[in-house]
């Protein structure tokens, strides 16, 4: 897949990205085929709640041996319990120098022109409608890094308007997000990327039914649920002032 954003027709010059996106891999990591790429990026949900804590090195390990990257990115999702929220200085240290990983948290990185901003909230799985409580999402006791929908929407108006590749675990809401008990994506962050945000990519995962590529009417933004398997695409730039522009834009 290629994107051409801010395209200069008298430039002949083309610079390509490999991003290589998973999410939901859920310990079965070792059963897929990595293609080759710039970036990999994990957008959480990569262990499993019950064995979070033990299964976190397994990961670092398969991380590890994934020479085929330039960078790699990652971040948590609701099963990574393993991981303690408030500690995130430790946990960047772990993943960088465990395995030479970017561990993002309410963070940008930029490398290779590319403006890349992580984070790991979701909405928590119950929503007080009156005096009933509903709840959410497929899996009710993995409940790492969710908020109340007061706190996530502040969390998601603070993603910077110049990110070039959106990576969080939630979707947004209406777009590849539907499960059984309904859309469980957030309104907060459809709002923000679409009205204000707009990046390139939007990478997530979550609904695992919700897998695929997808635009919406008046957004350049293309969504990615790269949920259970590997999904590999091209950004594809004019020039290296394209990502630049984006800011100016």
């Amino acid at each position: 897949m290629s994107m051409d954003k801010h395209a200069n027709p008298k430039t002949t010059t083309k610079t390509a990205i490999r991003i290589v996106t998973v999410s939901d891999s859920h310990m079965n990591h070792n059963k897929f085929d990595m293609p080759e790429g710039d970036i990999l990026i994990i957008a959480g949900d990569w262990t499993n709640w019950r064995t979070s804590r033990t299964d976190i090195p397994k990961v670092v390990e398969w991380l590890k041996s994934l020479s085929q990257y330039r960078h790699k990115v990652i971040i948590a999702g609701n099963h990574e319990r393993g991981l303690n929220e408030n500690d995130v200085e430790k946990n960047k240290k772990y993943f960088m120098e465990s395995c030479n990983t970017h561990y993002l948290q309410d963070e940008m990185l930029s490398v290779l022109g590319v403006n890349i901003y992580g984070s790991p909230w979701h909405p928590q799985r119950e929503r007080n409608e009156g005096n009933k409580i509903t709840k959410i999402g497929c899996l009710f006791s993995a409940h790492a890094f969710d908020r109340p929908l007061d706190e996530i929407k502040k969390i998601f108006e603070s993603i910077p308007s110049e990110t070039n590749i959106l990576v969080t675990h939630s979707p947004p809401f209406g777009i590849g997000d539907l499960e059984r008990p309904g859309h469980i994506g957030s309104s907060a962050l459809l709002t923000e990327v679409t009205q204000r945000v707009r990046p390139f990519l939007h990478i997530y995962g979550h609904s695992h039914g919700g897998r695929g590529i997808r635009m919406v009417d008046g957004c350049s933004t293309v969504f990615i649920n790269t949920a259970c398997s590997p999904t590999m695409l091209d950004l594809l730039f004019q020039n290296e002032s394209d990502v630049e522009q984006k800011e100016a834009n």
